[in-house]
């Protein structure tokens, strides 16, 4: 993998939190697990309703995240480079519970369910901080 590259994941897992959970070996792992993708701008990443089937990381751009209820769409956040999402449904098994939109042309690392839930077995304390975002996650959403 491209150094530049190798440098970008390695920045975009320590700003989400999750490099100081894993170990050296892990994140070897995760790092030669993730895909790369490029989205422009108003390309829906992942729709309200589907399965959960991966994990993303904001390497570049933003994204901006809607929830329907009922007749409304109503935006709930904004995510940024460093960020990310996908986790709620991984870890709870339910539909995604929201819509996640590029806001401005992004660049995302995204890892497959089975990668994220290997990784996350050998890794307690990475599964607890996703958690703990979901569950967060999930009271911001049910508003």
């Amino acid at each position: 993998m491209e150094g530049s590259i190798y440098r970008q994941i390695q920045e975009a897992l320590k700003d989400a939190g999750l490099l100081q959970y894993l170990k050296l070996s892990d994140l070897d792992s995760l790092i030669g697990k993730l895909r790369i993708k490029h989205f422009q701008k108003g390309e829906t990443v992942i729709s309200q309703g589907d399965k959960g089937d991966a994990f993303y990381i904001i390497a570049e751009g933003s994204v901006e995240v809607f929830v329907r209820r009922g007749l409304k769409k109503e935006k709930v956040a904004t995510l940024q480079e460093g960020e990310f999402f996908g986790e709620m449904s991984l870890i709870t098994h339910e539909r995604r519970s929201a819509t996640v939109v590029v806001k401005e042309r992004a660049l995302l690392f995204l890892l497959h369910e089975a990668d994220f839930a290997a990784i996350l077995m050998k890794n307690p304390e990475a599964l607890k901080l996703l958690r703990q975002v979901a569950s967060e996650r999930k009271r911001k959403s049910s508003g």
